[in-house]
């Protein structure tokens, strides 16, 4: 371990602490591709941790520890109350998404309000459940727990939509996750790698396949390149997400980067 990850871990919940105190977390939104409709339709909110001293921390240093420190539940309200006001601004109807995705934590699903904050927010802001696309792990998923799969069937009955996020970690359940109302699957980055594994083309080939056979949309994540991206559209994947498109982005230049692609359309017709 580096001595500034050593660093960071050891001084992580002040840092988080300070960062929810001073507001100085930021949402990035990572553009999401339709293959059908050939434009970006929804977008990815990703939470952002940049310090003066250790300058950006990965997810994947604060996330667990938020998770164990109880942090996440303040997190996640933060990150959805951004991503409403996002959607009520005058300027989000010209974008032409349909929605954003919203991760929730294993922990955030086993909050015993979660339906009623969620919706709350929500309504505070104006913003209507189909707007707001929830995704939940298959860590998530596999835990079994009563009050998350209540939660989950609680929201769903108000209208909000579920991802299945990371499928293909390991986790991996598809009894478990087909009982449940979720309507998309997000294939992890690590299935993406086809182009010179044959092994894992055949394993991503029949794992849409499966998927679709169930009538559920997929999401492809971690594309980077054009070859990439062909194959699994020519293997009947919805939606594209990855740097070939575009990284997690701030939310001005994410919506400059939308408007752009938005002209380059028009011109092109």
């Amino acid at each position: 371990m580096k001595e500034s990850n050593f660093d960071i871990i050891k001084s992580i919940d002040s840092i988080m602490e300070k960062a929810l105190k001073d507001h100085t977390f930021e949402v990035y939104y990572q553009p999401i591709y339709s293959v059908k409709e050939k434009k970006f339709t929804t977008a990815e909110a990703l939470l952002r941790l940049k310090t003066e001293e250790f300058g950006f921390i990965p997810p994947d240093i604060f996330i667990p520890a938020a998770e164990r420190n109880g942090a996440i539940h303040r997190i996640g309200r933060y990150v959805l109350e951004e991503v409403c006001r996002f959607i009520a601004e005058d300027g989000f109807k010209e974008l032409g998404l349909e929605c954003i995705d919203v991760n929730l934590s294993t922990i955030q699903c086993l909050e015993k309000n979660l339906a009623r904050e969620i919706s709350k927010t929500l309504s505070d802001h104006n913003v209507d459940p189909k707007q707001i696309n929830l995704e939940i792990t298959e860590s998530a998923t596999s835990s079994g727990q009563s009050e998350m799969l209540a939660n989950i069937e609680n929201l769903s009955a108000r209208g909000f939509k579920f991802s299945l996020d990371d499928y293909g970690t390991g986790y991996s359940n598809i009894s478990r996750a087909v009982s449940m109302p979720l309507s998309v699957i997000k294939l992890d980055k690590s299935i993406a790698r086809v182009e010179k594994d044959t092994k894992l083309y055949s394993i991503s080939r029949n794992t849409v396949r499966m998927i679709k056979d169930m009538d559920m949309q997929i999401v492809v994540e971690g594309i980077e390149d054009e070859k990439t991206l062909q194959i699994f559209e020519e293997m009947g994947c919805d939606y594209i997400q990855g740097y070939y498109f575009s990284k997690p982005l701030p939310k001005k230049e994410f919506v400059d980067f939308i408007r752009r692609f938005q002209v380059k359309e028009r011109t092109e017709e």
